[in-house]
């Protein structure tokens, strides 16, 4: 049960992606870890042009597959360990 809790308070419910706060946390731990290390942190800002017009050609279905299947690239492309995909 808490660990059910515990995802529903850190992950979006559509993506399945770790919210903001969980994105903050662990982003920082990564440039710590990297400082630590000495190691290069690198960070991707991506952004899924015209939902609008999606949803309104294909329908509201086909804009919450998008956001489900764009993460799930990212985090298959990503290196392990180092993963940590954001939906904002």
């Amino acid at each position: 049960m808490y660990r059910r809790m515990e995802e529903m308070a850190t992950t979006d419910g559509l993506t399945e992606l770790p919210n903001h706060r969980t994105f903050q946390a662990r982003f920082s731990e990564m440039l710590h870890r990297a400082e630590r290390h000495a190691k290069p942190v690198s960070f991707v800002l991506s952004d899924v042009d015209r939902f609008k017009s999606i949803n309104d050609t294909y329908g509201h279905l086909s804009v919450t597959r998008c956001s489900r299947s764009s993460p799930a690239l990212w985090r298959a492309r990503c290196a392990s360990g180092y993963r940590c995909p954001l939906r904002r």
